[in-house]
Parts: structure tokens; sequence; C-alpha cells
């Protein structure tokens, strides 16, 4: 997936990514999305302050919710690769939503509890 980004030059020199993309994923207000919380998303940020940068590596804070960032450039075949086993690992966490019991043992000196909950 691409976006596309601005730089713009605000109190601080920011990186805005303009176009819907993984990393607004992240903050997508519709909890089916992702998981997040309803109308926060997993609270995290698009458009960040550049605090630094040197020639393979840029980092940056997000403006609304402090999210940081570090993006490191590349080399010529690692991209694919990378977002290739993200893309695994990531299906392979989401599968642990789909478990339909969750149960839980509480154990105190006299008693035991069993929790369990079914969504």
């Amino acid at each position: 997936m691409e976006s596309s980004y601005r730089i713009a030059a605000d109190q601080v020199l920011s990186l805005y990514f303009d176009t819907y993309s993984f990393i607004h994923i992240l903050s997508d207000p519709d909890d089916f999305v992702n998981g997040g919380f309803r109308g926060a998303g997993l609270i995290s940020d698009f458009e960040f302050s550049i605090l630094d940068f040197k020639s393979d590596t840029i980092k940056l804070k997000g403006n609304h919710n402090g999210s940081e960032l570090i993006l490191i450039r590349a080399n010529k075949n690692q991209g694919k690769d990378y977002i290739n086993k993200a893309f695994k690992f990531n299906n392979s966490l989401e599968s642990i939503n789909h478990f339909p019991y969750y149960y839980k043992l509480i154990k105190t000196s006299r008693e035991r509890y069993s929790i369990r909950y079914q969504y």
C-alpha cells in the first residue's frame, strides 16, 4: 500500500501522510478496522514533527498523540520482504482474537474462582 505525503513548515517541520494507508489503520476510529477504541483507534498518529534526520534515518514524533516513529532507509530488496514478513506476523497475532472463550482462574488462600468471558 502506498501513501502520498507532504512536508510543511508549520511551527515545526512536519511530515503529513495524506492518503489512507497502513499508518492510518492504527488511528482508524472504526473499532472494527483494527480492534482499537471506538472513535480513537489505537491512538496513533499520521502527522509527525521531524525531530532529527541523517542520511538514512528520520526520527519523528506524532503531532497529536506523541507516537514515536523512526524511518530507516531500506536496501533495494529489503522493503518488499519486510512488508511481507510484517503482514504474516500481524496475521498470526490476529488469530488470538478468534478464541471463542477466555478462562481465568483466581486462587485465594481458601477459594478458587473461575472466570469465563465469551464474546
